[in-house]
């Protein structure tokens, strides 16, 4: 995160997500009179959706979401965009839309590869790995667990215990 709102960023580590999208608006305020928005408005409102999200705030979250993601494929931000599709991954997770948040992540996953960025795609085929996993597809699931665990073969021990896991449940 950044230090554009400190107070937010500190509010949102802690937890306190409903007091941190106070203090994000509060940031945003700043930013209203100014066109064209300059990048830390659209980083700041990601942050914002992000604490949104946290805060069980998830249909708010994806329309943010929604127009940061438009913001950036218009200038063609691939890492941004991989980001922005993560986050929306995240919330319909959370809404329970599983089949919509499996899109985002194989979107934010491509983005990621994409541009290099092993860590975050690493994270992306985790989290795929374990929405597959609780919708019953073990098969996908396995799939992109091994994707992950190639992106990253020094995996901590609770990711290869997962895939030994995920494997067993492939062999019943």
């Amino acid at each position: 995160m950044t230090n554009l709102a400190p107070t937010a960023y500190n509010l949102f580590e802690n937890k306190k997500y409903k007091q941190a999208i106070h203090e994000f608006e509060r940031e945003l305020e700043k930013y209203n009179t100014i066109t064209p928005r300059p990048e830390e408005y659209y980083q700041l409102s990601s942050d914002m959706a992000v604490a949104m999200t946290m805060a069980n705030k998830t249909s708010k979250a994806i329309k943010l979401l929604d127009t940061i993601l438009t913001y950036y494929t218009d200038n063609e931000d691939t890492y941004h965009i991989g980001i922005v599709s993560g986050n929306l991954a995240v919330a319909y997770e959370k809404s329970r839309n599983s089949k919509t948040a499996i899109s985002y992540y194989q979107k934010a996953a491509q983005c990621f590869n994409k541009t290099n960025h092993p860590a975050e795609n690493y994270h992306c085929q985790y989290s795929l790995a374990l929405l597959y996993m609780k919708t019953g597809e073990k098969f996908k699931a396995i799939s992109a667990l091994n994707s992950a665990l190639e992106i990253n073969p020094n995996a901590s021990i609770k990711d290869r215990a997962l895939k030994r896991l995920m494997n067993m449940a492939n062999l019943s």
